[in-house]
């Protein structure tokens, strides 16, 4: 891994994240985490027309607001995540229905 990503905080990220990971199935189960969670945030960005933390959000009308839950139901069981809200209650995930 060291070989292809030179940024030692990336790397030691990537090493937290596995350290956990006893099968293909735990690392499956990440992926399918991390894949939502990008997705929703990008949404969400697309959504508001700003990206994170940016000051272009200050007072903007709307807003990130924190995260609700939701459930979803696949092959695989059920999955509770965190989706983000904004504060005008109109962000409707398109990833995750």
């Amino acid at each position: 891994m060291r070989d292809i990503i030179k940024d030692p905080v990336l790397v030691s990220a990537i090493q937290d994240l596995a350290w956990g990971l006893k099968s293909e199935a735990d690392l499956s189960s990440l992926t399918r985490e991390l894949t939502i969670e990008a997705s929703l945030n990008a949404e969400m960005e697309a959504q508001l027309g700003y990206p994170k933390y940016s000051p272009t959000g200050h007072h903007s009308g709307n807003s990130r607001n924190g995260y609700g839950s939701k459930s979803l139901k696949g092959d695989h069981g059920v999955l509770e995540i965190e989706t983000p809200r904004d504060r005008n209650g109109t962000f409707e995930p398109q990833f995750v229905v």
